[in-house]
């Protein structure tokens, strides 16, 4: 039997990064070299496509028309998203590309690659790029980079935890004081004067990211969790949102936890889960039952109901089975697994 649906047809590898086209499209890449968009409000994949080696970076520019994408070879492409063809590839290294980001004007390009260099180009609107400085001896490579609003500085982060502001027009350093009160477009750097993710706090860290509304930040870390802090964000234990799958690779239905704290949640939504448990859960049902005040229909069914209070906060403890105890707003959510049957959404 062939199967053909586009359901199956999946990242081999894994996915390296994801950027948003529009305020419904996103785009995925994977160390496959497969690139495919997604549309959020049909939930639907719109189309797929495979540059042919390992994807390590990608950034789109503010009009939604083309797209960077780093390789780990040492180049990178532009490509065009209406046609989905590259219109203008460049080697710069034999090492990977490491970051490429768009400036919020569209007409510059940051390029970092592992052999601790960088470069900015230039977009003249003909899928022409042109390089208009370079950066050099660094002490270590660029991870992650952020624009200003008007595209004269750029703030990157180092492998190693070094924070390094430059200007657009000739790549110079410039210094950390006249740059304090600049407005980023993004924050990409988990070190900068919003975010402060430093390993002795928080380990495993693969991507920070801002919301639009410039409030919420979203960390990414390689045990598989995610966690959503206010932005600036001042504590590490104040976090909005938290779920942890059991791995990277694991699937999404999946879950291994949930734990939460909204201390500042613009959420307005009362989120009801069913779950079918992999295991006998009377005892869970039971206990879900009565700390919920939710009649569970059966024996392998249960519901989890986050509600938000006048406080505005969720702060929960659920216990279940043999003494063992759930706290939603700490990390020892572990056990048992639970697989999403059926998840609600209630307005």
């Amino acid at each position: 039997m062939q199967l053909s649906h586009d359901y199956f047809q999946g990242d081999s590898e894994d996915i390296t990064c994801c950027v948003t086209v529009q305020s419904h499209l996103f785009i995925t890449a994977s160390a496959d070299g497969g690139v495919r968009q997604y549309n959020s409000s049909t939930k639907k994949r719109e189309w797929r496509k495979n540059y042919g080696e390992g994807i390590t970076c990608a950034s789109v520019d503010s009009q939604g028309t083309i797209m960077a994408l780093g390789f780990c070879s040492g180049s990178w492409s532009a490509v065009n998203l209406s046609t989905r063809e590259t219109v203008f590839e460049q080697k710069e290294s034999t090492q990977p590309i490491t970051t490429v980001q768009f400036a919020p004007n569209g007409s510059l390009l940051f390029v970092a690659t592992k052999d601790l260099s960088a470069l900015i180009y230039r977009h003249d609107g003909s899928h022409r790029f042109q390089r208009s400085a370079r950066i050099g001896a660094l002490s270590s490579f660029v991870i992650s980079t952020d624009w200003d609003i008007s595209s004269q500085f750029i703030r990157g982060n180092s492998s190693v935890g070094h924070i390094y502001h430059w200007s657009a027009t000739n790549g110079e350093l410039v210094d950390q004081a006249s740059v304090r009160d600049v407005n980023w477009a993004t924050c990409n750097c988990r070190l900068s004067y919003e975010a402060g993710c430093v390993a002795h706090s928080v380990e495993g860290i693969t991507f920070i990211s801002r919301s639009l509304s410039k409030d919420i930040l979203a960390v990414g870390r390689d045990n598989g969790s995610l966690r959503l802090y206010s932005c600036p964000t001042l504590s590490t234990t104040k976090k909005t949102f938290s779920r942890r799958i059991i791995s990277p690779q694991a699937k999404p239905s999946i879950l291994s936890g949930l734990h939460l704290n909204m201390n500042r949640c613009d959420f307005r939504v009362l989120m009801i889960y069913e779950y079918k448990l992999g295991h006998p859960a009377a005892d869970v049902a039971r206990h879900l039952g009565r700390a919920f005040g939710i009649d569970c229909p059966c024996e392998r069914t249960m519901q989890l109901w986050f509600r938000k209070f006048a406080s505005g906060d969720f702060d929960l403890e659920v216990k279940a089975g043999r003494g063992r105890k759930w706290f939603l707003d700490e990390e020892v959510l572990e056990q048992p697994l639970m697989q999403i049957q059926r998840p609600i959404l209630v307005s």
